[in-house]
């Protein structure tokens, strides 16, 4: 299946010499095993969204949206949210083998 990566481009230290994305909330995929190339996706600011549609195949769109991003503190941070459906009406988490973690290495397996 494709993989999706969501990422703050923090434009500091080891990152600050980034010619793109700068300060914004990167989207990745990757598809395949092992170490390969990712393919940039989005590049988003606060207030902006991706869609994604039928997710990997489930009828499911997955919707990733930004609600703020501080570069003004340390370290800087980005609010984002994942919802299955619309962000008006998300679903609710529910055990599932679909997972993925946050950044703080907190595995969560969500089905919506």
């Amino acid at each position: 299946p494709l993989s999706y990566f969501v990422h703050f481009n923090r434009a500091t230290g080891i990152n600050s010499g980034s010619r793109e994305g700068r300060d914004q909330v990167l989207i990745t995929t990757y598809q395949g095993s092992g170490y390969g190339a990712s393919t940039l996706v989005a590049k988003l600011n606060a207030g902006r969204e991706y869609v994604i549609s039928n997710y990997n195949g489930s009828g499911k769109t997955v919707i990733v949206k930004v609600e703020k991003i501080q570069t003004n503190t340390s370290p800087g941070l980005a609010d984002v949210k994942v919802f299955v459906g619309t962000a008006s009406a998300p679903g609710k988490c529910q055990d599932s083998p679909l997972g993925w973690h946050d950044a703080d290495g907190k595995h969560y397996n969500c089905q919506w």
